[in-house]
């Protein structure tokens, strides 16, 4: 984890028929995903049914389609340390393929992102942190 976003050490499993892509996915909602399990925790012991959001806790039940032509532009990248190998946002490519049973990740800020950098310059972007990462599995 980028030491930026406070996040630290994450360990957490994927599936071996997982994309490169869902683990950038995850990484990039990591702050998130905790913010939604913190208040799913808090409510347990208020209001249990008060808000009608019971059935979308697991995050299954979500089915939004990526809109015609659109590419996310991640501002991190996935490595390994040894050997040091990058693996970029794939939705082909698996984790069991590229990575095996299992791995260690670091997660790295993409600090010289020259058109990012410049569009990002006029304050208007949200810039929020970048999430967990992991193990592949």
């Amino acid at each position: 984890m980028p030491e930026a976003s406070g996040a630290g050490r994450i360990v957490r499993r994927f599936r071996a028929d997982s994309t490169v892509e869902e683990l950038y996915a995850f990484v990039e909602c990591f702050d998130l995903l905790q913010s939604r399990q913190s208040r799913a925790e808090e409510g347990e012991g208020n209001e249990k049914a008060g808000d009608g959001d019971d059935d979308d806790d697991d995050g299954d039940d979500y089915d939004y389609e990526k809109p015609e032509d659109y590419e996310h532009k991640y501002k991190f990248r996935v490595a390994s340390l040894m050997p040091r190998v990058v693996y970029e946002p794939d939705a082909a490519a698996t984790l069991g393929e590229r990575i095996g049973r299992s791995g260690n990740l670091i997660v790295e800020d993409l600090q010289d992102d020259d058109a990012d950098g410049e569009e990002d310059g006029d304050g208007d972007s949200g810039g929020g942190g970048s999430g967990g990462g992991g193990g592949g599995e």
